[in-house]
């Protein structure tokens, strides 16, 4: 295996059908093999900035000549954001905060880094996985039995989170890594998506659709049902590269289609 990808990839945004405001904010950035969706948290202090801060963070981090490098740039990063809505979010009298889920490309091998309840799928040779699990109170109960995981999208509680950038003295990220395979699909995603949309609808998009088709496709799905949170979706393909040596982390030419939803 050389290493060797192309990456397409497609990301959309909406407010929804109920909030006026559109919390969540994305990145891709394929040059650098850096992609995040983030979701600031709503009911809060000015979750919209919350959640561009992370994205900015991220936005200006420079490429990295290996996987390791990166990794401790994007949780440096994060680290400083956290302390800097900890400082502006306590002055103001209320928390300001954001969930975040980022994937990481370097080569043959990824990583995704995650705080709350933005989650990342995979979908491709080893099968279709939530790559993260999710940060929430709803979530502890269905890890100790307390409820399954269809009762856990509809259950009143889903949207308290037990983790997210800016809500604590401490950002605690946790992070799984895996070997990168051509014909893997990826999904990055805020809870407005998965709320209304169930996993095996994802796992069809992803594998069924190219990025652009699969983004539109699971945004028409969720404002067809209600749309009741913001929604951002952003979807990737890893494919052969062209022989030239492009792969993530080092392809300018990669396919990026990037599109604003209306509220």
């Amino acid at each position: 295996m050389t290493g060797m990808w192309s990456v397409a990839c497609a990301a959309v945004s909406h407010a929804g059908h109920v909030r006026r405001v559109n919390e969540d904010a994305w990145l891709a950035r394929p040059e650098a093999g850096l992609f995040a969706v983030a979701d600031g948290m709503g009911g809060h202090q000015r979750g919209d900035i919350a959640s561009r801060m992370v994205i900015d963070a991220l936005a200006t981090l420079p490429p990295a000549p290996d996987a390791r490098t990166m990794r401790d740039r994007v949780e440096t990063s994060l680290a400083a954001v956290n302390r800097a809505l900890q400082q502006t979010g306590g002055g103001a009298g209320g928390v300001s905060g954001s969930t975040v889920v980022v994937l990481l490309m370097c080569g043959r091998h990824f990583a995704v880094l995650w705080a709350g309840d933005s989650r990342a799928y995979r979908a491709g040779p080893d099968g279709f996985a939530q790559v993260t699990r999710d940060h929430s109170l709803v979530q502890e109960l269905v890890d100790r039995g307390a409820l399954t995981r269809e009762a856990a999208r509809g259950h009143p509680m889903s949207s308290r989170i037990t983790r997210a950038v800016g809500v604590a003295p401490e950002l605690v990220l946790e992070g799984v890594q895996g070997e990168l395979r051509a014909g893997d699909a990826f999904l990055l995603c805020s809870d407005g998506l998965t709320r209304h949309v169930a996993d095996a609808e994802i796992r069809s998009a992803l594998e069924a659709l190219p990025p652009e088709a699969a983004a539109e496709r699971l945004l028409e799905l969720t404002l067809a049902r209600g749309a009741t949170d913001n929604v951002t979706v952003l979807v990737l393909h890893i494919r052969p590269g062209d022989g030239t040596g492009a792969e993530p982390g080092g392809d300018e030419d990669a396919t990026v289609v990037l599109r604003e939803g209306m509220p």
